[in-house]
Parts: C-alpha cells; sequence; structure tokens
C-alpha cells in the first residue's frame, strides 16, 4: 500500500483528486489529495517583485550580448539582409533604461 508519493516531474498539471501512474503499490495508481502552494504573502512577494525584478535585470545583462553568439568555433555577430546594426549609444540607452526599470523594482523590494 502505497502511504506517500512524489510527482517530480514539474509542470503536471496535477490537482488535488487526480490520479497518477506510479510504480508498486496497489494497481499502480495513488490519489493526489493535497498539494503544496505558496502562501499568499509570498506568492505576492514573487510575482509583484521579485519575478519583474530578476526581468529587468536579465535585460540590463543580456542587451550587450544580444547581437553575439559564442560557439565552439568562435564568436560571431549575427546579421540579416534587411536588417541594420545599431550604434552603441542606442543599445547603452537601452541598457540605461531597463537598468532604471530594474533598480525602481529593486528598490519597491527592499
Amino acid at each position: 500500500m502505497i502511504t506517500n508519493a512524489t510527482i517530480n516531474t514539474a509542470g503536471t498539471g496535477y490537482k488535488v483528486g487526480n490520479t497518477a501512474a506510479v510504480t508498486g503499490g496497489t494497481n499502480g495508481t495513488v490519489t493526489i489529495t493535497s498539494i503544496y502552494t505558496i502562501p499568499t504573502d509570498y506568492k505576492d512577494l514573487l510575482e509583484i517583485y521579485v519575478k519583474p525584478m530578476v526581468i529587468y535585470w536579465a535585460m540590463v545583462e543580456y542587451l550587450p550580448n544580444a547581437a553575439y553568439t559564442i560557439a565552439n568555433k568562435g564568436v560571431y555577430k549575427h546579421s540579416s539582409e534587411n536588417a541594420e546594426n545599431v550604434e552603441k549609444t542606442e543599445v547603452d540607452f537601452l541598457i540605461n533604461k531597463y537598468s532604471n526599470i530594474a533598480k525602481e523594482y529593486t528598490e519597491r523590494f527592499i
């Protein structure tokens, strides 16, 4: 008899009352009776402050390298027939813009 089971696959969409196939036990199934959820205060903290803060700081880190691919044979710059390269000042403007937004979310978080 199975008294406790853990579903290790993230994003499976299981809900309370679902039946999941398992190895062993009675008939190879277990009924999910409870699922851990993040408490509301922590969920709000993550969704309102941490998530946007991380997104904008990630943009600040990504933008200077966005035009490049690092591979085994070297570093390559992306180009396209109908695209034009942006100036460094334009990239710096975007970095500064996203940095300011990220700093604002960081201050709110703190």
